[in-house]
């Protein structure tokens, strides 16, 4: 599995994340979430101004869909800027 990093600091496990530039979305799964405990991550201004994952990051994201899929909460976001992480 991988991780989900918010701008808090706090890593959550993804099994899926992808994003297309027009328009800017990303869309990803959290497996170990509940939906409700996703709903309040996704939704919480602070965790969801940036996200990093696997060299990359989004900023200023705003959520479109929270849906149930096949038991997973996956959340489909708008975000501002994207670009690579300094590593």
């Amino acid at each position: 599995m991988s991780f989900i990093k918010t701008a808090t600091g706090k890593e959550y496990e993804t099994d899926y994340v992808a994003s297309i530039p027009t328009p800017q979305m990303v869309f990803f799964r959290l497996p170990k979430l509940t939906f409700a405990e996703a709903s309040v991550v996704v939704t919480n201004p602070d965790e969801m101004a940036r996200i990093e994952y696997s060299g990359f990051y989004y900023e200023g994201l705003n959520l479109v869909a929270l849906q149930n899929e096949a038991g997973v909460a996956k959340a489909h976001m708008t975000y501002v800027k994207a670009g690579r992480t300094e590593e």
